[in-house]
């Protein structure tokens, strides 16, 4: 018994030919079964990047939304007559979002 490691998806070239000897086909199953498995993670990889897109797309929105309600709040407490309280709400608004800005940008560029 003879036990062979390699570096890489596909076993060596002679051992290939070791392989056509014990079974015609084995080679032509080996490359087939590469194949398959590559196919499958290029799917996968494609799934993940499409996903990341959505959820990055969607917490755009999402903050887009949140800010333009503290604005309007801040612009119809502001026109009520509570210009100091509508200020406050908008200047946090613009610290909250500069601040997140901060942490997601200066951070790991991974991300």
């Amino acid at each position: 018994m003879r036990m062979a490691s390699y570096a890489g998806p596909l076993p060596p070239a002679e051992e290939m030919l070791g392989y056509s000897r014990a079974s015609p086909c084995a080679p032509d199953r080996i490359l087939t079964a590469f194949e398959k498995e590559q196919k499958h993670r290029h799917e996968l990889d494609s799934k993940d990047m499409e996903s990341m897109i959505r959820l990055r797309w969607r917490g755009q929105l999402f903050s887009l939304i949140i800010v333009l309600s503290s604005f309007l709040t801040a612009g119809v407490t502001a026109y009520l007559g509570h210009a100091v309280v509508g200020g406050a709400i908008a200047g946090l608004t613009v610290i909250g979002i500069s601040v997140v800005g901060l942490i997601k940008f200066s951070g790991d560029s991974s991300d």
